[in-house]
This record gives C-alpha cells, structure tokens and sequence, in this order.
C-alpha cells in the first residue's frame, strides 16, 4: 500500500487493519463490480455493434453482385435484371440503416458512431456516383450490344472499386472502433485492477492478472488482428462470462467474414468460369471443386452436381469429387422426391441431414456416416439442378452457411443456362452457316448484322462488304417502289413475308429468290431483328416459263389441230369435185388442165398443213416410205420465209441418196427446229446450207443416241454460220429445257425434240462446232429398201379392184364431206347408204336384212364417236369390217386406239385413188 493511500485512509478515519482491508477489500470488489460493469456493458455494445460491422461488409459483398449482375445483363442474361435491382434496393437500406439505424437485410442495427459519420458520408457519395450509371445500365438492358453500353459498363467497374474501397472503409473503422472501445476500457481496468492490487495482496494482483488482464490483452491483440484482416485470431479458451461474450463476438465477425470473402472468391471463380469455359462438363467439374475447396465448410472434399430433366422428374449425375464407383452408379439417376437430392429438388428448398437417416434412401456398399447440403439450383423458379455437399456427421446446420450456399447454387443455375444457350446458338449459328439458302439477318433500322456462306457465295459479296449495309446492295431495280414498301410495313407490323425478289449479284448478274423475312422477338414481344431466308429458284422460274410455253404451245397446237380438222375437210371437198370435174372433161381440154392445177393445189395446201401441224406435234406419225430430197425441196419457200431475209438458206440433194422410212410431219418438224436454233446462233444474219446425200458407212460409229452400225444411210446435215459452241454445252445441247437463249427468248425444247423424233424413226445425229466457227448437225436415216413387187398403186389399177356393189354404210357428220365421200365410193362401184349422225345408221342397220361389208365412218362426230359407233355396230353385224377417216391430226384425240392392230385409218384429204386402194385392201383382206 502506497504512502498516499495510507493518509486517504487515515484521513477518513480508518485505522484498524481489518477496516483497512474490508475497505481495500470493498474497494477491490468495487473496482471488479465495476469492471465487470464496463465489460459487460462494452461485449453488449461491440454486440449491438457486430451486425454493423456485418451490414458494412454486407455492403460490399452487394457491390460485387451488383457488377457480377450487370456483367451477366451485358452477356444477355435477363434473369439479372432483377437480381440487380434488388441488390440496388438492399444497399441502399444498408446505407440508411447504417447512419441512422434501424433493419438491413432482416437485422436491426444501431445507430453508427459520430466518428464514422466521416466514412459513412464518403460511402454515400461513391454510391451517389456509382448509382445513376447503374440504373441506366438496368434500365437500357436491350442496348446491351451498344458501344454507349459497353463504354458506361468499363465506367460503372472503375466506380465500383472506389464504392468497394469505401464500404470496405467504414467496416474496418467500425471494427477499429470496436477494438478501441475495448482497448479504452481494458487500460480503464488494468488501472483500477493495479490500484486493488496495491491495496490487496499479490495473490489477489496474480489472480486479477489471470482472470482479467491477461484475457483483455488477448482480446485486444484478437481485435487488432481482425481489424488488419486476420480472421482466425480469436482465442479459443475465451468462452466464459462476459469476456467469452466479447470472443464469441468476435469469433462471429470473423467467421462470417471468413464466410462472405470465401463466398466472393467462389462467385468470382464462378464468374471467371463462365467466361472462360466452354464445356459445361468441365465447367461443372471446376465449379464443384472450387466450392468444395472454401475452408469454411466442416464438409469432406467430396461433392456432386445434378442436372435436373423437368420433364422426367430425375436428376443426373453431371459432376461428383471424391464419390466412390459404388455411390457413383446408385446416384447416376435419382428421381424427383427420392432421397435428399430428389426431396431437394422436388421441394426448391435446401435439405440439410446431420448424419444418414431414413430419408437417405440411396445406399450402397461401403456406405459411411456423414451429414449432406442438399442445395436446389435455381434460376428464377425453374429448377436446373442440386448441389450436394457431404457435412462431417453431426455437422450442425448453419443458417448463414445456406445462404451463402443458395447465392452460389443461383449463380450456378444461372450459368449453366446461359451456357446451354450459348450451346443452342452454337448450334443455331453452325446450322445457320451450313445452310443451303442465303440467310442474313438485319437490325430494326435495316442494316446487315449476319450473312451466312450461302450468302457470300449466291450473291459475290463477302459477310465484311455486307456487315453495316442495307439489303438494297442486292437491288436489282425489277421492282416497284411500292413492291419494297409493301414488304417493309409487313415487317414493321411484325408479320412475316414472303415472295419471290428478283436480285443483283455483285457481278451484277440477275437472280430470283423465294425470300422469307419473320421478326426476331424479345421477351416483351418488341422486335430487335429481321432473319431474311433467300432460296434461288432462278432455275425453278425458268422452268414455270419454259412450262407456261410449252402450255402456250400446247394451246396453239390444240387451236391448229382444230383448224386442220376443217381445213381438211374443206380441202377434201375441194379435191373431191375437182376430180369429179377432171374425169368428166376431155383429158386434153384446157378446163380438165384447170382442174388439175386445183387438185395441185389442194394437195400443196394439205402438205403445208401437215408442216404447220408437224411443227406443233400435232400430226399423227404416219411413217412412209419417203424421198428425203423432195421432202426438203417442197418445203423450200416455207423454210425461206420462216428465216427471214438476213438468213441466206442454201439446198443441195444429191442422187445418190436413198427413200427412207418416215413420218414427213414429224421430219418437217425435225427441220424446221434446226433452222431456228441455227437462225438463233446467227442474230445479225448469215448462212444456213441444207444437204441431203447418200453415206455408206463402213464401221460402226457412236453417236449422242447410240452407236450407229454400219450400212447405207440417207444424210441429211444442216450447217450455220453461227456463233458456236464449246464443250461442256455440247454436252447438255439435248437435254430438255437447256437453252443458252437469254430469259424469255426460249424453251430448251427445240433440240430435244429433234433427239426425240431422230431416235423415233430409228436413226442417228452427230453434232460438231466450235466457238465462233458454226455448227453442223448430221442426221443419218437408214434407207429403206422396198420389197420386189411392192410400189404405189396407180389410181387407174386401184379402180379396177374395187370389188363391184361391196355394201357400204358411211358416216360423216360433215355435209360437203358426205356428199362428196358417198359420190366417189358410188363411182367406184359401190353399193352406199350414207348418214350424218351415227344413231340414224345404227338404227338402219338394225332393220335392214340384207348384208354390210365396210363401215367408213369419221371418229370425232357429235353423241358418239366412230369407234364407239363401230362397237356398236360390229355387235350387230358382226364381220362389217371398218374404215376410220378424220381430219384431225392430233394423236391425243385418238387415245393410242388407231395404234390397234387391225385398224384402217384414212388422213384427211383423201382422192378417189387411195379411197380406191384402201377399199380393194380391206375386202381383200376379209376375204381372205
């Protein structure tokens, strides 16, 4: 006891010993009441203090999600849009509540010291600055893709590490200031405790050292530490009264904060991940062993990830560490509801086990006691997957470590959906690449932002010279204006177009396209593009052309072969009383002379009708034994005047060359179509020469239609002075549609149905030509050689083997055809009962008794045609042999029925002689 304590005590009056020490002793308790007094109330301020301390960290870790949810909203995740909102919201309630008190995150904190009032405000202002360009970042999410985006985003993350920095400020000055207040009221003791111990005895000094001092000075030094960053500096053997209050204190500020930076470095992995990894196997795989590496789980390094299928109810083992083969086959499926990862997944809520229990349905050999966080990943409400973390058995279960958990299980789900999207637009983006029509995509204000290869390669130009273009590069000027503008309100309604868009190549070559344009749609329905897919159907169009003419040509034929059919019948009457006349005058008279120039030119007029007709295949084929020379001589003038004057046609025949069998229609037609594809290969005029000669070939020789075998040949060639061809359109020149003819100028048929009557009537075609030196086709018909005896029937022997009064019944619903056909089978000798409609001959023949030797009949006739009229006829009757005449020439009216055998068909016109040799033929035959 100190001299200066002595006089105090006798100054009061206390001179007894036991006075002293009851007083020393009173003091000393006093002094330890009191001290125990500050204490306490000191661990119940740091207490009130300690959700602060966790609100400021709070602070921090919002700052960092709030730049993780606008990276993800750059990246296009708009499930970030919200969870950055809030996070905007939650700083901000820590930031009033901070100052002035009151609840953050669900926590009633107390008011802030004055002397934090300094780094609270400088908090606030980083968050003033920090806070507009953050909104706009939100609240513009569809202008992601901008530069004016991108520029503010690169902005925001240079704020928010000066935000970071403050709020890190105000926490470490809040746990500075806590560490002072207990290092004021730890030197307050130690005071107070140095004066009892002066006043008590040592052992009382050595115990208050012991009790007291000792664990305040390790508190202090446990303070300080934690105040520079060391978070596992708190005494263990602290655990009692309220000193061990203050430890747990600040055991608990250091664990959280153990906590919430392991969960930072686990959400920035995470993040890195995201961006780095491409699989989502591995990322799966890293990202579980980046969780199962934070040291503040009491876990084993064992864990697994589930990708949940929605549609199944299962999930799938998509990642496990440290699971043995036998817990890896009986968890690779679990079922929504079985187990704790399916009752995870079934309920969306987190399923904690402290060691295996019923509900642990899936066992295994070897199984061992452990404890589970079962943690449902979520995106929004839709469930993507569990994350399972195996606990040490008995682990308890710790609501701060949940949340982290369900933060980190969130960021997963949210991952590996935008991974499974960008694995989607891969996909959709190679598809796209691939594709066999041009695809090319355009913002809302019309330029290109996407061209695929199919593009580049329709059109010539590259993806770069069509990037930030309008589709107008590709104007062909084909259109309207209204075409283009009736397309573009389509599109600015939201509705799809379609059509056909005549376009330009970079070579400014003309193609056609069938385009289909559709709006590309954000989730509020608004559009942000245009997917424009363009097949070229240049070929289809030419071949719609070539077919509308082939119809067109088809209805000139059917026109004509109407035409024929009363030209014909006209031009029989023609002939048939020309002859009437010629026969009844004298054969030297200048009259049977006139006579004779008509029926000359009847039959000029129905050869010139049958090349008309052949030129529209509309002849019948009648094959015949056929001078080739005179063929081509008589159609002169026709081919002359079909040239036109810039055409010099030249013919040259040769005696040499043989008959051959052919139909003369259809070799007009062969002719006539080689002109006009040599007077096309010659547009300012030249000189076409025809050439008909006698070959014998001695070897066999191969040709674009066979090879042709040796022998006698009639040759028919026909050389231009045209423009050529070279190889490879040699090569197609026979195939059908193939023109080398500008748009709209041809059918490609021209050639093709010269290969196909050359292959009809047996014969052969060689091509040669060159570019710039002409053309010449070579058509070899095999002559024909006529059997001994055989040759044309003169009219005046035809005549005379007509048998006499052969019973005929005639149909022909013509009248001048009639009375003319009636009269000449009357001069022949025979016996005629003629009818214009079929019905009126059928019921005379009915009654009639006596016998019918030949029906003639026409086909095409109103209520019944002359087969129809034959049947019935032959029914009746049967041996009436039958005779078809018509003048039409079109096959199809026949339907393949004269190609019978047996069937006598007579062409109108006809004269007296061939009526003549037809009859004497028939009869023979049926008498036969």
């Amino acid at each position: 006891m100190t001299q200066r304590s002595r006089t105090i005590l006798s100054i009061l009056g206390v001179t007894k010993l036991d006075d002293k020490f009851s007083i020393l002793i009173v003091t000393f308790l006093a002094i330890v009441l009191t001290g125990l007094a500050v204490t306490t109330q000191t661990a119940i301020r740091l207490k009130r203090l300690s959700p602060s301390v966790d609100a400021a960290g709070r602070q921090r870790m919002l700052t960092q999600r709030m730049m993780g949810r606008a990276f993800l909203l750059a990246s296009g995740d708009q499930a970030a849009l919200s969870d950055g909102l809030k996070s905007a919201a939650e700083f901000e309630e820590g930031l009033a509540a901070l100052r002035g008190g009151g609840r953050a995150a669900g926590v009633a904190l107390a008011p802030a010291p004055g002397r934090i009032s300094p780094y609270l405000d400088q908090l606030e202002a980083r968050w003033r600055a920090f806070k507009p360009g953050y909104e706009w970042l939100m609240e513009n999410a569809d202008k992601r893709a901008s530069r004016e985006f991108k520029l503010r985003l690169a902005s925001l993350e240079a704020q928010s590490e000066l935000l970071l920095a403050a709020a890190e400020e105000v926490a470490r000055y809040l746990r500075q200031h806590a560490s002072n207040r207990v290092l004021n009221v730890a030197i307050g003791l130690l005071l107070g405790l140095a004066a009892a111990a002066l006043l008590t005895f040592a052992l009382a000094f050595r115990t208050l050292r012991r009790e007291l001092i000792k664990p305040l000075e390790e508190l202090i030094s446990s303070a300080e530490r934690i105040s520079t960053g060391d978070f596992h500096a708190v005494p263990a053997e602290i655990r009692d009264g309220e000193l061990g209050t203050l430890a747990l204190a600040l055991e608990k500020i250091s664990d959280s904060a153990v906590k919430r930076i392991n969960a930072d470095k686990i959400t920035n992995r995470l993040l890195n991940l995201a961006v780095e990894t491409e699989d989502l196997p591995g990322l799966l795989k890293t990202a579980l062993e980046t969780v199962l590496s934070a040291d503040w789980l009491c876990a084993e390094p064992k864990g697994a990830i589930f990708i949940a299928d929605n549609a199944a109810k299962k999930l799938t083992l998509a990642a496990q560490s440290g699971l043995p083969a036998a817990q890896g086959a009986a968890c690779a499926e679990v079922g929504f509801g079985r187990c704790l990862c399916g009752r995870a997944a079934e309920a969306g809520e987190v399923i904690y086990a402290g060691g295996v229990e019923a509900r642990h349905e899936n066992v295994y050999e070897g199984i061992k006691e452990h404890g589970h966080y079962c943690v449902p990943m979520l995106s929004g409400s839709r469930l993507v997957g569990v994350l399972a973390l195996y606990l040490a058995p008995g682990y308890l279960c710790d609501l701060d470590e949940i949340a982290q958990l369900k933060g980190i299980a969130a960021l997963l789900a949210q991952i590996i959906e935008k991974k499974r999207g960008q694995a989607e637009n891969r996909k959709m983006s190679e598809a796209l690449r691939q594709a066999a029509e041009a695809v090319f995509i355009t913002g809302t204000d019309g330029k290109i932002t996407y061209a695929n290869e199919a593009f580049e390669r329709m059109t010539g130009f590259s993806a770069a010279e069509a990037l930030g273009r309008t589709p107008n590069l590709l104007k062909s000027g084909e259109h309207t204006p209204e075409y283009y503008s009736s397309m573009w309100v389509s599109m600015q309604e939201g509705l799809p177009w379609t059509g056909r868009i005549v376009n330009k190549r970079k070579d400014g070559g003309l193609f056609t396209v069938q385009a289909n344009i559709f709006p590309l749609k954000d989730s509020s329905g608004k559009t942000t593009a245009y997917v424009t897919l363009q097949e070229d159907v240049s070929e289809l169009v030419d071949t719609e052309e070539q077919l509308r003419q082939s119809q067109k040509m088809e209805a000139v034929g059917r026109l004509a072969g109407g035409v024929a059919h009363d030209f014909n019948n006209i031009l029989m009457a023609i002939d048939s009383y020309a002859g009437f006349i010629r026969r009844r005058l004298p054969a030297a008279s200048q009259e049977a002379a006139d006579a004779g120039e008509i029926i000359v030119a009847v039959q000029k007029a129905a050869a010139l009708t049958r090349q008309l007709l052949a030129f529209s295949r509309k002849q019948k084929a009648l094959f015949q034994a056929l001078d080739l020379r005179q063929a081509v001589l008589a159609g002169e003038e026709m081919l002359k005047r079909l040239l036109g004057e810039t055409v010099t046609l030249k013919i040259s025949v040769a005696d040499d060359a043989g008959r051959i069998m052919a139909d003369p229609g259809q070799i007009d037609q062969i002719l006539m179509n080689l002109l006009l594809n040599a007077k096309d290969a010659m547009p300012e005029g030249g000189i076409i020469e025809i050439r008909v000669a006698g070959h014998k070939s001695i070897l066999p020789v191969p040709t674009p239609v066979g090879t042709m075998p040796a022998g006698e040949y009639t040759v028919l060639s026909v050389y231009d002075t045209g423009s050529g061809m070279d190889k490879e359109t040699l090569g197609r020149i026979f195939d059908p549609f193939f023109t080398t003819k500008p748009k709209g100028k041809g059918t490609g048929l021209g050639l093709s149905i010269v290969y196909g009557s050359v292959k009809h009537h047996g014969a052969y075609i060689t091509v040669a030509s060159r570019p710039g030196k002409g053309s010449t086709f070579t058509l070899y018909f095999p002559v024909f050689s006529e059997p001994a005896g055989k040759g044309e029937l003169s009219p005046e022997r035809a005549l005379r083997t007509v048998p006499a009064q052969a019973s005929v019944l005639l149909a022909e619903d013509d009248p001048m055809v009639l009375a003319s056909v009636e009269r000449m089978l009357r001069e022949l000798g025979a016996e005629v009962r003629a009818f214009p409609e079929p019905e009126k001959l059928l019921e005379f023949a009915a009654g009639y008794a006596g016998g019918i030797d030949i029906l003639l009949t026409d086909i095409v006739m109103p209520g019944m045609d002359g087969f129809a009229l034959a049947e019935r006829l032959t029914a009746q009757k049967p041996g009436v042999r039958v005779i078809y005449m018509s003048g039409y020439t079109d096959p199809d009216i026949f339907k393949g029925r004269l190609g019978r055998p047996g069937i006598v068909f007579l062409q109108k016109p006809f004269n007296e002689a061939l009526l003549a040799e037809t009859l004497s033929r028939v009869m023979a035959a049926g008498a036969a």
